[in-house]
């Protein structure tokens, strides 16, 4: 699940915002739409992939995002519709969520951060001690397999980690694997953004308050 940068369409073509440091710019600050990573697991990958994609002290990168973002929107979806409204000239989401709602007819932009952009997978896995494990093995080898998988990517615009699900309907959503080199897939410390989310997110409500 890639989090791109989601722009207003006029932005994009002028390539006004092409990296993530970028957003720490002053001309920014209080344009960007950003969900809160309290409430947000897909807002809290964001913020741990900036703080780590960015050059410099980790939380002071953390600071600076804070300084420019000023407030957040809703929820996850909701950075679209703040983009897309002229409220936000910038987001930061799930590409799925783009994608879905180009594919509804919202004029948006979508750019891939030149420094890297995280692409955290959803998980599947088997409960030890489970009561049935053939079944639940019957089960993720259902959920994993292809005819699955390429339903998923073209009804719900997420990326396979399969390399024989070549695209979704319509986007060319190639396999995770196989991203062209304009996409960056930065290494994601997923251990240390995990280890540090409390202490993260304290610092972060600590500085929106």
């Amino acid at each position: 699940m890639p989090l791109p940068l989601f722009v207003e369409p006029k932005m994009e073509k002028a390539g006004a915002v092409e990296e993530i440091a970028d957003l720490l710019d002053e001309r920014w600050k209080g344009k960007i739409a950003f969900a809160d990573p309290g409430n947000s697991g897909t807002s809290y990958t964001a913020l741990a992939s900036i703080m780590q994609v960015l050059e410099g002290d980790r939380y002071e990168n953390l600071r600076l995002f804070s300084e420019a973002v000023q407030t957040t929107v809703g929820g996850s979806g909701d950075v679209i519709s703040a983009v897309n409204s002229g409220t936000k000239l910038v987001g930061i989401t799930l590409e799925e969520y783009a994608l879905k709602n180009k594919a509804s007819g919202l004029d948006i932009g979508i750019v891939y951060p030149e420094e890297g952009t995280s692409a955290i997978p959803d998980g599947v896995a088997l409960i030890k001690g489970a009561r049935n494990p053939g079944n639940a093995k019957k089960f993720i080898d259902y959920v994993v397999s292809r005819n699955v998988q390429q339903y998923i990517a073209d009804n719900f615009y997420r990326r396979s980690v399969r390399s024989d699900v070549k695209s979704a309907t319509g986007q060319g959503l190639v396999a995770v694997g196989e991203l062209p080199e304009t996409i960056d897939v930065m290494n994601y410390d997923l251990g240390w953004a995990s280890a540090h989310q409390g202490e993260i997110l304290k610092k972060w409500k600590d500085l929106m308050d």
